[in-house]
């Protein structure tokens, strides 16, 4: 796999993890869908996807080179400090867009 394909698969698979929990309102891994999400199984989900897009990056570096060893805290704040950046839209519709209240019937 070509390394600028493999750039824009890791992106655009960032995005969509970073998203998911703000835009799914069933919780993941769950069958059971209660009423509203409480926000700490958002954060939970959120680190949950985080894990993931890690693997995700460790198994595209692994197919174009050697793997190389991230054993450094900084490392991970500042990865993990972008993958909130990623997650912002979904923030902003989920917990910053106005909603339209329902027209009452008269």
């Amino acid at each position: 796999m070509a390394q600028s394909t493999s750039l824009l698969l890791l992106l655009v698979g960032w995005l969509l993890l970073a998203n998911l929990p703000f835009l799914l309102n069933r919780p993941l891994l769950m069958v059971w869908k209660p009423v509203s999400k409480p926000v700490w199984m958002r954060v939970l989900e959120c680190i949950m996807c985080f894990a993931l897009a890690l693997l995700l990056g460790r198994m595209l570096e692994s197919l174009s080179s050697p793997v190389h060893s991230q054993n450094v805290m900084p490392f991970y704040v500042s990865v993990f400090c972008i993958f909130l950046v990623f997650g912002f839209p979904g923030f902003t519709y989920r917990y910053l867009w106005p909603r339209r209240k329902p027209a009452r019937a008269a």
